[in-house]
């Protein structure tokens, strides 16, 4: 059963979340409270280190998110690639079936090919179409994922000197202070 703490400690929290949700001043109090922890956590090296190391996490996540669309946008593309060449390899056949027939005057099967000739330059210029569109998202992928690995290289980058920093200037302060 339910007591009456749990009770009144489930009403104050749907309470919290309300006042949170509604209200912009408890809000922003709220905010100033975070921050107010998170800036007294990063005045140790500890601290520092692990508001580093959380960063790093969520640079790292940007980098894979970034990394994945772009190997799915790289694969589209090398697959779109490949068909688009056994379409074209696929025409010079055709067109030898289209010669064989109207030598032999069957009208019929030269307009069966005919046409799947003319449905495969279609495809064709689909796919000519796609790989456009593809190696330009290829392209903004490339450069979305060098962002993120060269924002991923300046958060290790600081990191290693701002914690470094902050341990020298920690020893530096013990030797003064003994």
């Amino acid at each position: 059963m339910i007591g009456l703490t749990q009770v009144i400690f489930g009403v104050v929290i749907v309470g919290l979340v309300v006042v949170f949700l509604l209200s912009g001043k408890a809000r922003t109090l709220g905010k100033a409270f975070i921050n107010l922890f998170v800036t007294d956590l990063a005045s140790t090296p500890e601290g520092a280190e692990a508001l580093f190391l959380q960063k790093e996490e969520q640079v790292e996540e940007s980098f894979r998110k970034a990394d994945d669309v772009y190997k799915k946008i790289a694969g589209q593309l090398a697959r779109n690639e490949n068909e688009l060449k056994e379409l074209q390899n696929r025409i010079p056949h055709i067109e030898k079936d289209c010669e064989r027939l109207a030598q032999k005057n069957d009208r019929e099967g030269l307009m069966i090919k005919a046409q799947e000739r003319s449905d495969i330059l279609e495809e064709i210029e689909n796919h000519k179409s796609i790989i456009t569109e593809l190696t330009a998202a290829r392209n903004a992928a490339a450069q979305a994922r060098k962002a993120c690995e060269d924002d991923l290289a300046q958060v290790r980058k600081q990191h290693k000197k701002v914690v470094a920093d902050m341990k020298r200037n920690t020893q530096m302060k013990e030797v003064y202070d003994d």
